[in-house]
């Protein structure tokens, strides 16, 4: 490009001048050197003031660069400026456009070529070609693979250690261009065929220290969209995979923490994005979904519900096609982009508190920044607002500022459930509870009123009629109620649920009559510890209660504690009695009552990547004691098992799961466990193995034997719910199963309550209006007969 010599103008200085210039507009990402313990440092949170070199504008002018402020100027177009220059700072007043350029310069699939340029001006350092070869076509070229499923690769080049001239008055950074230009010169001169290459890394000496220096700690810069990558003394996956992000046209990944998410007061950082390598993430985690949908990566593996829908996320870092992410556009600039992460590949040294729930983003008006790329946004600022506590976790439900529902289902370590709903629906009922009395069966069910979530029943009469005119409101305080589940004690019911009214999760209670009144209208507090406790299970033994839940008051993992709730209401244990504080999460426990305790059975991480989530279980004496210390293991199968579920028939528990250990789908399987707590069937019991998915098995005991349901795809148009019996040595009557439900759209999570001669009450979500979901149940005979196939509507 050309160098037109500046022109004369009135007051002009030596300092200051009036000048035109003709060059290509480029954009000049650099980045903070990471302190241990720390995220970037925090030059890098601003972009104002000495930091607002961090992200800028430049014109690149043969081997010079100029820094442009004054207008805002299309990326990698060549552009005429005229202003006031200073130095290498150009204020520009005046612009031109002569030719438009490609926002992006380097094809985001196929094999990038790179030549990696280790270059010095005072000595070389102790990174090696070998090395640098290494780190650049194996370590970071195999995250890209990974990260873009596939779809690119980086070959090329490493030069030997080669002397260069250096930058003017030792400007590292100011003088980049140059140092560019003479590296590559260097490299054609030893017979490299600069013109070959995609893209070029030049890597020099940490020159920090060096006289006049300019680097600011800065570990690297890029161009966004274009070729031109420089390390400043750092070579590392850290460094080369986010360098290289630039090139391909990505900017930083963000985050916006907002007290009242997207509202209240807002904190945003430039670099916050603690889970993807072009944020603060020194665990190098793929790319988010904006952003991978930005380089084309997503085409088969994004669904778009911006019209409202349900799909089951796999991972970030999972293989194979299938929804990756969601993406949820408005009638704004404002989209919502939601993925699931766990510890998979690249994504393996993650933290934990990314792991157990979905993590939504922002971009458009809603990203804080000062760009329109998506910042990852805290759902749960009550909490505090932090990366690390920003997931929307199971049971959840998140509303946007457009009336965007956001409901977050059944999350394990191979995907998350989400539904997305669009206004207000007819109806949003779910997450059903079944309780048998002897004349009157309460079902229980969280639901939507307005902005939050409450929990409400329905009393359903012997004969199978509902008996409310309107669902009764068991608990609406401010926050969410959510989760509930519900057991009769001879007297009287008690409905647990999980409560955020105090802005972080607890467990509340409230007895409800046979006749339908709430004896405890607001709700009584069943634990209230710190942290978070949530999936609340309960069921009786004679007059008295047993409450176990899911429990991360030690802030590093989840437990499974439990207490005892009086027929009076109140906790024995306020702060729980621990079930579980076994390593890893110990997750979402089942209760059933025996003859003389409890038995409490969940989902186990304790052994991670070695058998994934397994299931086990503990006895709980009636005084409330566990009998072992951590559980005993029900199954360590191959492959995840989770969602456990336990019923009592008199002489022995049968615990039923959804289990993976085929590889290709979930089944349901189960094992008898005896009065003594010890596992009867320890290879398992397969209950449902048909092609799909079944998931989400509940089980009831009546007539000596068992009767499980689930969710089934077995249609490939919609979930069903189906069922089968399970005698008590173990004999599956039919592992196809029968037919419970079958309507249209979705049918999901049955629960089961015994009624009389061994037939059952089943009760499930239902989505068969296309608009919400509500609750339906019907009974089943001892035979498998259907009453009233299909189900009726329970609450009106």
């Amino acid at each position: 490009m050309a160098f037109i010599p500046p022109c004369s103008a009135a007051g002009a200085t030596s300092a200051v001048r009036r000048t035109t210039l003709v060059g290509v507009v480029r954009v000049l990402s650099a980045d903070t050197v990471e302190q241990p313990g720390r995220d970037h440092a925090s030059a890098g949170r601003v972009l104002d003031g000495p930091s607002g070199d961090v992200v800028r504008q430049e014109l690149q002018v043969g081997d010079a660069s100029y820094v442009l402020t004054g207008q805002q100027l299309p990326v990698n177009a060549s552009v005429r400026v005229t202003g006031e220059l200073h130095d290498r700072r150009l204020a520009v007043d005046r612009a031109q456009v002569l030719r438009a350029g490609p926002s992006q310069q380097l094809p985001t699939t196929g094999t990038t070529r790179v030549l990696v340029m280790l270059a010095y001006w005072t000595a070389p350092d102790s990174v090696t070609p070998g090395y640098a070869y290494h780190q650049i076509f194996g370590d970071t070229s195999g995250w890209y693979e990974d990260a873009s499923y596939g779809q690119l690769t980086q070959r090329g080049d490493v030069t030997p250690w080669m002397q260069i001239a250096g930058p003017a008055d030792g400007r590292c950074y100011d003088d980049h261009a140059s140092t560019m230009t003479q590296a590559k010169a260097a490299a054609a001169a030893l017979g490299y065929d600069v013109g070959s290459y995609d893209n070029f890394i030049l890597y020099f000496p940490n020159a920090n220290a060096q006289p006049g220096a300019d680097c600011g700690a800065y570990a690297g810069w890029a161009y966004i969209g274009a070729p031109g990558v420089w390390l400043n003394g750092s070579i590392d996956r850290r460094t080369t995979v986010h360098e290289q992000g630039h090139s391909y046209g990505l900017s930083h990944s963000h985050s916006n923490l907002c007290t009242q998410v997207l509202g209240g007061t807002c904190t945003y950082d430039e670099f916050g994005d603690t889970y993807d390598a072009m944020g603060s993430s020194p665990f190098v985690g793929h790319f988010n979904a904006s952003q991978k949908d930005r380089l084309g990566w997503l085409r088969d593996r994004e669904v778009d519900l911006s019209g409202g829908g349900v799909a089951a996320l796999a991972p970030m870092a999972a293989d194979g096609v299938g929804p990756h992410a969601i993406r949820i556009g408005t009638s704004t600039d404002r989209v919502y982009w939601i993925e699931y992460r766990q510890a998979l590949d690249y994504d393996r040294d993650l933290p934990a508190e990314g792991l157990d729930g979905v993590q939504v983003r922002v971009s458009g008006s809603g990203s804080g920044g000062r760009d329109t790329g998506a910042s990852l946004l805290d759902m749960r600022p009550g909490d505090g607002l932090s990366p690390y506590s920003a997931t929307l976790r199971s049971g959840a439900t998140w509303r946007s500022p457009e009336g965007i529902a956001i409901s977050v289902g059944e999350v394990t370590a191979s995907s998350a459930e989400v539904q997305v709903q669009i206004g207000q629906p007819e109806q949003d009922r779910e997450l059903p509870d079944v309780a048998v009395a002897p004349t009157t069966s309460l079902v229980v069910w969280q639901e939507r009123n307005g902005d939050s979530l409450d929990v409400a029943a329905e009393r359903i009469g012997s004969n199978g009629t509902p008996l409310d005119a309107t669902p009764i409101v068991v608990s609406a305080a401010s926050g969410d109620q959510t989760q509930p589940a519900v057991a009769w004690n001879g007297s009287t019911f008690l409905v647990t649920w999980t409560d955020t009214r105090s802005g972080t999760a607890d467990i509340y209670g409230a007895r409800v009559k046979a006749d339908g009144t709430v004896l405890d209208p607001i709700g009584r507090p069943i634990s209230t510890a710190r942290g978070e406790q949530s999936w609340s299970a309960v069921r009786a033994l004679g007059s008295t209660w047993l409450v176990a839940w899911q429990d991360r008051r030690s802030g590093t993992s989840t437990d499974v504690y439990a207490t005892r709730v009086a027929s009076g209401g109140g906790a024995t244990a306020p702060s729980g009695v621990v079930v579980s504080a076994a390593a890893r999460d110990q997750l979402r426990p089942t209760v059933a009552a025996g003859d003389t305790g409890w038995y409490v059975a969940w989902a186990d991480r304790r052994d991670g990547p070695r058998t994934g989530t397994d299931v086990y279980g503990t006895r709980v004496s009636s005084s409330g004691s566990p009998s072992s210390s951590g559980g005993v293991a029900i199954t360590r199968a191959p492959g995840d098992q989770w969602s456990p579920a336990v019923s009592w028939n008199g002489r022995r528990y049968l615990v039923v799961w959804a289990d993976e250990r085929a590889g290709n789908g979930t089944d349901v399987f189960g094992s008898r466990v005896g009065a003594d707590g010890l596992p009867e069937d320890p290879a398992g019991l397969a209950v449902s193995q048909r092609p799909g998915v079944q998931a989400a098995p509940a089980v009831t005991a009546s007539a000596g034997r068992f009767l499980v349901a689930w969710t089934d795809d077995r249609s490939t148009t919609s979930d069903d719910i189906y069922g089968t019996f399970v005698g008590d040595t173990g004999a599956v009557s039919g592992s196809d199963g029968f037919a419970i439900s079958t309507a249209v759209h979705d049918q999901e999570r049955p629960a089961l309550g015994a009624l009389d001669r061994g037939s059952a009450l089943v009760a499930w979500g239902d989505r068969r209006t296309g608009s919400g979901s509500n609750i339906y149940a019907t009974r089943v005979d001892s035979a498998g007969n259907v009453w009233r196939y299909g189900g009726f509507k329970v609450a009106a």
